[in-house]
């Protein structure tokens, strides 16, 4: 009997899921600091999502007649508490991504007056019978003032802000990115506000959700087309001559040594392929060489290691006391 509407819970809890995964991907990626933020973010509002669909739509068919509004009465802080929390990560997003984090004052001065609504509308739905209904609208009012500026304040400070940034590829990029974010949570408020016609108005509630769930990929695609193009088209240099004096010595051929030159610049495989016009299991191949030669095991002890080389490459210069007499390779 509940069966479609099962599904649609678990198809959007699906989405959501690829949605998170997606993010925790491009932050693992290129581990820039407003990605943790993002994540988080589509983390909190995916919860958001599927707690509006448990109370608009399931909670009416499964709870017993007449409990409904007991219990939206009982959830209604929780369901604020998540929303808050979902505003206070974007807020962080887009704060990370114009260049300038959040400051301690409005991290207390956020909490304190989410807290207080909350709170407020707890003790509106328990004390205030008589009078609930006013109440609860003028809440609902302040709820909506404060998710407004929340969302569409802190993206029209990203920006301003990104219109000083240097990079003119980078900002424009940023800015279209910024316009699809405003754009899915412009989506949203409008399925919100405009309610369907009299014939299709049972399906309002799927629709609030898809839009709630699906405005947000728009941007999220873009930005994963974005970073991988913007770590791609990092000017690309020759390996510096002190990396190939103090490699060479080790038998890494020129071959590899421009491989480690790119994986210390934070490349990729698969961008070291594109730059280098060779299929990534040559770069694993070159890889997996230079680390054998150098007697390392990842690319963190790769970086430590060439580094350590680099600071005293004057021991390792051919010539020097470094190496052993018949050019045999060093030990590590």
């Amino acid at each position: 009997m509940y069966t479609p509407d099962i599904l649609y819970f678990f198809a959007v809890a699906a989405i959501g899921g690829l949605m998170v995964r997606k993010a925790y991907v491009l932050q693992s990626t290129y581990g820039l600091p407003y990605l943790h933020s993002y994540t988080f973010f589509l983390v909190s509002w995916n919860a958001y999502v599927l707690f509006s669909i448990f109370q608009m739509i399931l909670a009416p068919r499964i709870l017993p007649e007449g409990t409904w509004n007991q219990f939206v009465q009982a959830a209604t802080p929780l369901f604020i508490m998540i929303m808050a929390v979902s505003l206070y990560f974007i807020s962080s997003f887009l704060a990370h991504l114009s260049g300038s984090p959040l400051t301690r004052l409005y991290k207390i001065v956020f909490v304190v007056i989410w807290v207080a609504l909350a709170a407020g509308i707890a003790i509106a739905n328990e004390q205030l019978e008589d009078s609930t209904a006013a109440v609860t609208r003028i809440m609902s009012l302040l709820f909506f003032l404060f998710k407004s500026a929340s969302i569409y304040g802190w993206i029209l400070i990203a920006l301003i802000r990104l219109r000083m940034a240097e990079d003119r590829i980078k900002r424009r990029s940023l800015q279209i990115f910024v316009l699809l974010l405003l754009a899915g949570f412009f989506l949203f408020d409008l399925a919100v506000r405009i309610p369907l016609p009299a014939g299709l108005s049972r399906f309002d509630d799927y629709l609030i959700s898809a839009c709630q769930i699906l405005g947000t990929c728009p941007s999220l695609i873009y930005l994963g087309r974005f970073l991988r193009r913007h770590a791609l088209d990092r000017p690309f240099q020759e390996p510096r001559a002190d990396l190939k004096t103090v490699l060479a010595p080790f038998g890494i051929s020129p071959r590899e040594i421009e491989v480690v030159e790119l994986i210390m610049r934070g490349l990729s495989n698969k961008e070291i392929a594109d730059r280098l016009c060779i299929s990534v299991d040559t770069v694993k191949k070159h890889s997996y060489n230079s680390y054998k030669k150098l007697g390392v095991q990842n690319r963190v002890q790769l970086s430590y290691f060439v580094q350590n080389l680099c600071i005293g490459s004057s021991s390792c210069l051919p010539g020097r006391n470094s190496l052993p007499s018949g050019g045999a390779r060093p030990s590590v």
